[in-house]
Order: structure tokens, then C-alpha cells, then sequence
């Protein structure tokens, strides 16, 4: 169908994606394969990371499919499937390769709890 304008073609796009989930899983997909390489991942595998979590890995925001992102919970371990989660997207670009202990600390200083903190690292009280 030929457009009489690039905004025509540009907002069709926009519903496209909007409506088909899946085409957004394949470019996940795609760019965790571009930049991690091996295994690869495929849109299913992808999908199945974002069914089993609806809320963030990190600080537990509620999420969906459209605006999490996917995360790789150690960047050596690469695109294996016990490696990716879901998070949120200041989480992810916050953590960006750091390790996750020390994603965790910080986190801890900011006032939220994760599950694999130690007890024995304390807590900061979230300011008002």
C-alpha cells in the first residue's frame, strides 16, 4: 500500500507494533543476538522471559510486555535462558554491565530490598 506521506507509513508502523507483541519480542531477540552472540534467542524464547514475570527483576515496578525491557542478569553468561529477565527500564540502563552484587547495593542505598540481598546489608529508609 503505497503512502502519500512518511507520517502515514511512520504511524501505521506505530499501531503495527502497538497491536503485534511478537514483532516487538523479535527485535528484542534480534538486538540480544547482535550483541551477545551465542546461544541465539528467537522470539518465542523471548516471550516465554516476558510471560513468567510481570513485574521488574530488580525493584518489583509492574511491567508488560510493551514497556519492559530484557535484561541479562550477568553480561558474561550471554543470551542463556536462566541469564534474562524482565526489568524495568531505568533498572536496566542503570545496572548496564555492572555486576548484579553491586546493582544490588545500590539498590540498597536507594531503599529498595531484593530478594538475593543478604540480611545483613542494611536497608536505607526511602525518602518522602
Amino acid at each position: 500500500m503505497p503512502y502519500k506521506h512518511l507520517r502515514d507509513k511512520r504511524a501505521y508502523d506505530r499501531r503495527y507494533r502497538r497491536e503485534n507483541i511478537m514483532s516487538r519480542h523479535r527485535d528484542r531477540a534480534h538486538l540480544a543476538n547482535r550483541r551477545y552472540g551465542s546461544p541465539k534467542l528467537i522470539a518465542a524464547d523471548v516471550a516465554a522471559v516476558f510471560a513468567n514475570r510481570a513485574n521488574c527483576y530488580y525493584c518489583d515496578a509492574p511491567v508488560d510486555s510493551w514497556s519492559g525491557t530484557l535484561e541479562h542478569i550477568d553480561a558474561a553468561l550471554g543470551n542463556s535462558p536462566s541469564n534474562l529477565t524482565v526489568a524495568c527500564p531505568p533498572c536496566n540502563n542503570g545496572k548496564n554491565n555492572r555486576p548484579k552484587s553491586i546493582w544490588l547495593k545500590r539498590l540498597a542505598t536507594r531503599g529498595i530490598r531484593h530478594e538475593d540481598l543478604p540480611d545483613s546489608m542494611p536497608v536505607q529508609r526511602r525518602m518522602l
